[in-house]
């Protein structure tokens, strides 16, 4: 029981003390308020809380206080409000909306409570009013606005009434922000000075990149969050900016070759003028944008074309250098360079081309490259001195070479022939060669020990000295040789540091020349002789094979033979006798004899055909008169068959009646009854009867001889008899009477006309013969090989058949053969057809 009483005890003590601790407690803040910002016309709250609260609770502005009711608007703040709950004591002041007025510093206070609690205070918290900026507005003014390249410009851009104050930045067209060339100001706005206004300033250089672009101003504080922007285009104008290409595919220009040039340009405004320079010199003709060069060389390797091109903002240019390809080509060739034993000497392999080339030195004596650079440097020595060629290679164009000596320095070392050929009675010339480094500085001509070619002695001598590589050659001049001055020559060479001779013999020189000549000329008439030969053969052959051809002919007579020589023999002092005769071709074997009566009064001719063929000879009886002249075919008298034949004038005229009873001139046949036709023209006017002349023999040219001209017979006629007859030899008409046998009945066929000229023997050359009838070919007639009649042989006709008209009477009378070819019968025999 005990125990039980001491626990309530215990209980209720502590009861006590919880009660006396509760009632000792004070006000205090769970929640104050802390710094906030609000953008004007939106809705902020203040927190406040605070712990068993025991006195008034209000809220403060800028330490002055607002009213301790919840509902603020009875203390003249509508917008203003305490919220929350008194159970926990929780007092938020609420501002809606915030106006800029709102900016301050707020406090919560509760005053002294009931029990004499002390009065709190929370935190001072300040409320910023943000206030959002204006648009900004660039200046100048406007949607574009005109610049000129690299013109400075200075662009501003404006934003005000905003708390705080608004940030500008710029951008370019590509939205990239321009940092460079900005300045920003803020300055408050006089009408508010919570509010400010700020100003950027972008100094602006404008270039072609800018043209048709624009930028971009953007104003933004705290107080919005999408940034004001105003944006502003620019139109630039600017030079021309060139870019200076070569047209055509990308390739290398090679010397030679044509190249043009493209001037493109980019301009504002784009009216554009070019001008085109190379190597600073003008191209008055060049006024477009392409420039052609022709045909470069090598001399515009590295060469700068440039292209100008203006506008109304300015002119610009760009420059272009040439790389062209040509071959290797020595700006200086290798020099030959002397010095002396053991020291050093460079020679150098200077060639130009484009790629550069590569370089070899080779040494003649050895054929090994010792170097392959420009520059090669020597050591003077015995096993150095010598020729050195350098050889330039490139890939594209080959290569090129040259050569240098390398030499010694020594004494003159004498390099001529021993033995030197002169003519005789002409100029002399002997030469002396001496090679040396240094050249040879006195060269001395002796001839039996004294010294000649001085300028005291030009009466025979004189020496000319001519520099050559690595020498000089000296000449020694004889004038007018003579057999003294052929000998031996001492010729020697000095110089610093030595001296050498040489013995020059001089020979007499043969004259080659005129032996050449003497062998050429014999030479000559060996060949002409041999043609002359060759030719005189052949004419010999060829005559024979002719010969041979006219004279196989049956019964021809050794007699014959030995006249148709003689005929031949008086050829040779005949002007015809180169005329050629066809015989008859009736009868191979006709003979016709022609007698001739002069009688006192009278002419009778008679004329008897004979042939072998015809068994019915063909005769008249002759009148008797004066005396006659018989000519047989054996015979050597009677009427020549060329040559001059004489013509009685007698008979001179005895054609006249004829030439009443033709007046046409034709030629006339006499037929066999006695009568003569005249049925075909004369082509060749043989016999021609005229109205005053009867011709009764072949018209006879200028100089007395007759024409070789004759007819073929191919019938010959019966025997025919013309008398003339004459009073007297002196009567002016003589009288002509006709008398024949009578006519056959075949009738008879007019001869076949021919002419006697080169052309005889030449079938190619022979005119055609006259159309006549053609008539059946005798069965004894024979033909050559061109199918022409073979001629009669030169003597009579018929092998031992010559027959004598012995017709007539007394000296005067004579058978003549005759026919319708009897102009013809009075022609010396065996003379024509002889030769072509």
């Amino acid at each position: 029981m005990t125990r039980r009483l001491e626990i309530i005890v215990m209980c209720a003590a502590l009861l006590v003390a919880a009660a006396g601790l509760a009632s000792s407690t004070e006000q205090s803040f769970a929640v104050e308020p802390d710094d906030r910002s609000a953008v004007v016309d939106s809705t902020v709250s203040l927190p406040c809380k605070v712990n068993d609260l025991a006195g008034k609770l209000q809220w403060t502005k800028d330490d002055f206080a607002l009213g301790t009711n919840r509902n603020l608007s009875y203390h003249g703040y509508p917008r203003y409000a305490m919220t929350g709950s008194d159970a926990i004591g929780e007092y938020n002041l609420k501002l809606n909306p915030v106006t800029l007025d709102d900016d301050g510093v707020y406090q919560c206070q509760v005053g002294t409570g009931k029990r004499g609690d002390p009065a709190i205070r929370s935190r001072k918290a300040t409320l910023t009013v943000l206030v959002p900026p204006n648009r900004p507005r660039i200046t100048p003014q406007g949607d574009t606005i005109y610049l000129t390249e690299n013109s400075p410009i200075d662009l501003e851009c404006i934003s005000e009434g905003g708390k705080p104050h608004a940030e500008i930045t710029w951008t370019d067209g590509n939205g990239k922000v321009i940092e460079d060339g900005t300045e920003m100001s803020v300055e408050a706005m006089a009408a508010e000075s919570k509010r400010f206004t700020t100003k950027s300033v972008l100094r602006f250089i404008p270039k072609m990149e800018h043209h048709n672009t624009s930028i971009s101003c953007l104003a933004h504080n705290s107080a919005v969050d999408k940034k004001l922007q105003t944006k502003i285009h620019l139109n630039v104008k600017f030079a021309p900016k060139i870019t200076l290409t070569i047209a055509g595919p990308a390739r290398k220009l090679v010397e030679g070759s044509d190249v043009q040039f493209l001037c493109l340009t980019k301009a504002n405004p784009p009216e554009v003028s070019y001008r085109w320079f190379v190597n600073d010199q003008y191209a008055p003709s060049e006024v477009t944008s392409e420039l052609w060069l022709f045909n470069i060389s090598r001399r515009l390797h590295n060469s700068l074309v440039r292209c100008e091109a203006q506008n109304s903002v300015e002119k610009t240019e760009e420059s272009k250098a040439l790389s062209i390809l040509y071959k290797p080509q020595f700006k200086n060739r290798p020099k030959n360079v002397q010095a002396d034993n053991g020291s050093y000497v460079t020679i150098m392999c200077d060639v130009d081309s484009n790629p550069p080339p590569t370089i070899e030195w080779t040494f003649e004596k050895t054929k090994r490259v010792v170097s392959v650079t420009g520059n090669l440097t020597v050591q003077v020595t015995n096993l150095t001195v010598g020729r050195y060629h350098c050889k330039a290679t490139t890939s594209r164009f080959g290569d090129v070479n040259a050569e240098a000596t390398v030499s010694m320095r020594g004494k003159p070392v004498i390099n001529s022939p021993h033995i030197q050929y002169g003519p005789l009675s002409e100029t002399v010339r002997l030469e002396c060669i001496a090679i040396s480094s240094p050249v040879a500085d006195r060269i001395l001509w002796t001839y039996h020990g004294v010294n000649i070619g001085s300028k005291k002695d030009q009466n025979y001598y004189a020496v000319l000295e001519d520099p050559i590589d690595d020498g000089v050659k000296s000449t020694l001049i004889i004038r007018k040789s003579v057999q003294e001055h052929f000998g031996t020559y001492n010729c020697t060479a000095h110089n610093e540091y030595g001296s050498d001779t040489m013995m020059i013999v001089l020979v007499p020189q043969k004259d080659f020349m005129l032996i050449l000549a003497i062998i050429g000329a014999v030479g000559g008439i060996i060949v002409m002789i041999l043609i002359i030969s060759v030719i005189g053969f052949c004419r010999r052959t060829t005559s024979q094979k002719n010969k041979k051809a006219k004279s196989d002919f049956n019964g021809e007579s050794e007699v014959d033979n030995k006249q148709n020589a003689a005929a031949r023999e008086s050829d040779a002092s005949s002007n015809v006798s180169d005329i050629k005769m066809e015989t008859g071709t009736g009868s191979s074997l006709s003979n016709y004899r022609y007698k001739i009566d002069y009688g006192a009064d009278s002419l009778t001719v008679t004329t008897t055909a004979t042939a072998v063929d015809d068994q019915h000879p063909r005769s008249a009886t002759p009148k008797s008169g004066g005396g006659s002249q018989t000519t047989l075919p054996g015979g050597g008298g009677g009427i020549p068959l060329a040559g001059p034949v004489p013509v009685d004038p007698r008979y001179a005229t005895a054609a006249g009646y004829l030439g009443h009873m033709h007046p046409h001139n034709a030629m006339h046949h006499p037929l066999a009854n006695g009568t003569v036709i005249a049925d075909y023209a004369d082509p060749l006017n043989y016999v021609r009867y005229t109205n005053n002349h009867l011709a009764d023999r072949p018209t006879s040219s200028n100089n007395g001889y007759i024409a070789a001209d004759r007819l073929y017979d191919q019938m010959p006629p019966p025997q025919t008899v013309i008398a003339l007859s004459s009073s007297s030899s002196s009567s002016p008409s003589p009288k002509l009477s006709l008398d024949a046998t009578a006519r056959p009945s075949t009738g008879g066929d007019p001869a076949t006309l021919l002419q006697y000229s080169a052309t005889y023997g030449n079938p190619y050359l022979r005119p055609a013969s006259a159309q006549w009838p053609a008539q059946p070919p005798r069965p004894l007639q024979k033909y050559d090989a061109y199918g022409r009649p073979e001629p009669p042989p030169y003597s009579a006709v018929g092998k031992g058949k010559r027959k004598t008209a012995a017709a007539g009477h007394g000296p005067s009378a004579a058978a003549v053969p005759v026919g319708p070819n009897y102009h013809i019968g009075v022609a010396k025999r065996q003379t024509l057809a002889t030769h072509v």
